[in-house]
């Protein structure tokens, strides 16, 4: 049964420099699940769980989550598992209409603090629609670490490339300024043009020729003075495989890249990047396996 959920989780440094959660709110079927640290340890660090009850989310679900980060306070907010996107419920008498998936998440990263988000991959059944919008309104000193990723489907249960749409931006901006960063990600299986779809068998969806033969894609971005040298580290790493091609190697199976990779920089001023200061970077990769573009992902974090 489809659900509108939401919630809202806000932490803050107490008075006595420790950071806690100072609200904590979800309704179903969405939950979060803080996780206790030792007291001497990592006195501004939080970290929690956003799960879903059931494991994933039903056709008509709408999720609406609010995140707040105090000033100097570093929260990793992680999933417990893939976040899974049942079959899309067709038309009936008690459905007089089909009903999409959607989840919008927006974030507040204050003064000195660090927000780094990292769920595992979104999995999208056979004919699910999903829709995901991820709003950053960060603080100039607050740093962000963002990883967006997604599987072609339950592959085992012969499901790769069998959804019927998925859509996913994300807008990071300053407090009172423009977006720094604007990501979008449409895949649909009914839009195409007529000489994309000649080419594309009945039983391909029309995105088939953008994705294969690739199994799990990700964005990762750093921005801020946190994170920083991982942003640089990302850009080193990319140049060296320009120059060497240690991970442009083909695969002995196949003319394609196992894992094909790039990074962009992000300046805090794109109209002069003479003066501009460089404050992050966005990263795309495209892998054959999950598993090998989560080790490839660890490199990097």
């Amino acid at each position: 049964m489809s659900q509108m959920g939401f919630g809202v989780l806000e932490c803050n440094l107490g008075f006595d420099g420790k950071a806690s959660f100072s609200k904590t709110l979800a309704t179903y079927p969405c939950k979060f699940l803080p996780v206790k640290h030792s007291p001497s340890s990592h006195r501004h660090c939080l970290t929690a769980f956003l799960v879903s009850y059931g494991g994933g989310l039903v056709s008509g679900d709408t999720i609406n989550i609010s995140i707040d980060i105090g000033a100097n306070v570093s929260l990793c907010l992680l999933t417990q598992s893939s976040t899974k996107v049942y079959k899309r419920k067709t038309a009936s008498n008690s459905l007089p209409s089909v009903a999409d998936v959607h989840q919008y998440l927006d974030f507040n990263i204050g003064l000195n603090s660090l927000l780094a988000l990292l769920p595992e991959p979104v999995t999208c059944f056979a004919e699910s629609d999903y829709h995901q919008q991820q709003t950053f309104t960060m603080d100039p000193l607050g740093s962000l670490i963002l990883l967006d990723w997604f599987t072609s489907g339950r592959a085992s249960r012969g499901e790769s490339w069998k959804f019927q749409r998925y859509s996913s931006r994300n807008v990071v901006k300053f407090k009172d300024g423009d977006a720094i960063v604007r990501d979008s990600l449409l895949l649909d299986s009914l839009k195409t043009d007529s000489e994309e779809r000649s080419e594309l068998k009945d039983t391909k969806p029309a995105y088939f020729h953008r994705v294969n033969p690739y199994h799990c894609f990700a964005t990762l971005i750093f921005i801020g003075p946190k994170v920083l040298e991982f942003a640089k580290d990302a850009l080193s790493a990319f140049e060296e495989i320009k120059v060497g091609g240690s991970r442009n190697d083909r695969s002995a199976k196949s003319d394609a890249v196992p894992i094909l990779w790039s990074v962009s920089p992000i300046y805090e001023d794109f109209k002069d990047l003479r003066e501009s200061q460089l404050i992050g970077s966005v990263l795309k990769a495209s892998a054959f396996e999950t598993d090998a573009m989560r080790s490839f992902l660890s490199e990097r974090l």
